[in-house]
Parts: C-alpha cells; sequence; structure tokens
C-alpha cells in the first residue's frame, strides 16, 4: 500500500502550475522534506511571476494549518466529479458554461450538497446525517 504523501505527490504532480506547485512545497515542507527557505526558492523556480514575500507568507499558512492546501485538490476532485455525474445525466445537452452557472447559483455551500441539489444523488449527502 502506497503512502498518503506519495499518492498526494501524483496529485500534485497533474495539477497545474499555479495550483500544483504551492501543494508540492506544502507537502514537502510537513514532510520535513523541505525547509521553509527550500519551499520558498521552490516556488519561486516554479511559479511563474512569484514574489518570495508572497511564496513565504502562503507556506506560513500552510504550516499553520496542516493540509490546508490539500483541502483545494479534494474540492477540485470533487467538482470534478459533479462535473462528470451532471454531464452523464444530460448527454448531449450538457453545456460547461450551464453547468458553470448552475454550480454557482447554489452560492457557497458543500460540493456534496451541491451534487445532491444538481444531480440528485445523495450517496455523499447520506453521510452527513
Amino acid at each position: 500500500m502506497r503512502k498518503y504523501a506519495e499518492v498526494v505527490r501524483d496529485g500534485t504532480d497533474r495539477c497545474d502550475r499555479r495550483g500544483g506547485s504551492p501543494r508540492r512545497a506544502e507537502l514537502e515542507i510537513q514532510t520535513g522534506e523541505f525547509s521553509l527557505r527550500q519551499a520558498v526558492d521552490y516556488m519561486i523556480a516554479e511559479v511563474p511571476y512569484m514574489d518570495p514575500y508572497l511564496a513565504r507568507y502562503d507556506l506560513e499558512i500552510y504550516l499553520r494549518r496542516p493540509v490546508y492546501g490539500m483541502n483545494y485538490m479534494i474540492g477540485k476532485l470533487q467538482v470534478e466529479q459533479l462535473l462528470s455525474d451532471r454531464a452523464h445525466q444530460l448527454r448531449d445537452t450538457s453545456s460547461l458554461g450551464q453547468f458553470h452557472d448552475d454550480l454557482l447559483a447554489l452560492g457557497w455551500i458543500p460540493v456534496s450538497l451541491a451534487r445532491w441539489e444538481m444531480t440528485g444523488l445523495d450517496d455523499e449527502v447520506k453521510q452527513l446525517w
């Protein structure tokens, strides 16, 4: 069985540069493989136009709140699953623009609740209560 950090690394390697690099730097700090200075240097090298002060500020947030950045990846995966479920239901009539309009119209609610609202699938929300 693979370690959690290895699975997350695989996921961060597939992310775009702006989203993936900060998450990778966070992970390396959390596992003790990077110092804060090394993580800042990594972000400056990997993220276009990264300011050193902003890199340090962002990384300090991640240090204070372990796995803070991983929540972004989980949310991304949840939205991608919702998009897939909705496209499967609508077949040829699905529209990416309409999907985003519908999702944003629901406001700031958990993706599992948005999935239930948009698709009628309740397997995720059943776990909430």
